[in-house]
């Protein structure tokens, strides 16, 4: 596990090959960071400026396609960190 960017309220952890993406202590979005990965968004609404940090974080990766999944997902995506039994 590695921080990766911790600006205010948005931090960015790197779990091997995947980065989360946790706005103040909710994982809200994952990146695989493998070739060809993609990017995960909560389908949850959380508030406008966690909007803003997700819109950042995603635009920040242009090339990569971004899936919706359950909010659910993202928490044990971090939590486990065994990504690929969930994603």
């Amino acid at each position: 596990m590695r921080l990766v960017e911790n600006k205010g309220n948005i931090v960015i952890i790197e779990f091997g090959t995947w980065q989360v993406l946790f706005s103040y202590e909710t994982p809200v979005a994952a990146l695989d960071i493998n070739p060809g990965g993609k990017i995960y968004e909560t389908a949850e609404y959380h508030s406008s400026t966690t909007s803003k940090h997700i819109r950042k974080f995603v635009r920040s990766h242009p090339s990569r396609d971004v899936e919706l999944i359950s909010q659910s997902r993202l928490h044990k995506l971090a939590d486990d960190q065994k990504v690929d039994r969930y994603i």
